[in-house]
């Protein structure tokens, strides 16, 4: 069971990764702990959903940072 503290159910997470089965692989886990899980496919995806409404996590693969958002890759990717 997955582990998350300080976060109650139906908690809204968007998961942002270029791999549609890595998103519904994510969304599929976390729904199943009892979040809220929104997907998207790209980082400009990501960013339009991310402004239109309030998350309280982004999951963001370290490759939309790079390539779609032209920002340097972080260490800990």
């Amino acid at each position: 069971m997955l582990q998350v503290e300080n976060m109650s159910a139906r908690e809204q997470i968007l998961v942002v990764d270029d791999e549609p089965m890595i998103c519904k692989s994510c969304k599929e886990i976390l729904e199943d702990e009892g979040f809220f899980v929104d997907m998207a496919y790209s980082g400009e995806e990501g960013l339009k959903k991310g402004l239109e409404k309030k998350f309280d996590l982004v999951i963001l693969a370290g490759s939309i940072l790079q390539y779609q958002l032209s920002l340097p890759t972080p260490s800990f990717v």
